[in-house]
């Protein structure tokens, strides 16, 4: 089961006080969906790209957040990813609950265009 808290879930835009629990598979059907949207031509959606400093691990790069649309709940939920070239698959790192958190390692980036919007 995935179980998370926020008292800040603001990915959405408004701060709400949240609690949500679901298992893996509801997890991944929520996520199968959010890609297909991600290749959806006509759907405005773009991965947006975070850094990621982990110091306990000495790891810092580049991973991808893929915003995910939680239906039931009416919120949103971002889940990175990090590439793996070892195995040419992309895995999951991280789920996010707090938009100004992705905005904040975004901007880290120093890209011109803002993928947040």
């Amino acid at each position: 089961l995935f179980k998370s808290q926020s008292s800040s879930n603001t990915i959405n835009g408004g701060c709400i006080n949240k609690s949500i629990t679901m298992t893996q598979k509801v997890m991944k059907e929520y996520t199968q969906i959010a890609l297909e949207r991600l290749n959806n031509t006509f759907c405005n959606k773009r991965l947006i790209p975070i850094m990621v400093i982990d110091k306990q691990n000495s790891y810092y790069g580049i991973e991808w957040v893929l915003i995910v649309n939680i239906v039931h709940r009416s919120c949103d939920v971002g889940i990175s990813f990090k590439y793996d070239i070892d195995t040419n698959l992309f895995i999951a790192t991280a789920i996010y609950l707090d938009r100004g958190e992705i905005e904040s390692k975004h901007k880290l980036i120093g890209l011109k265009f803002d993928y947040c919007k």
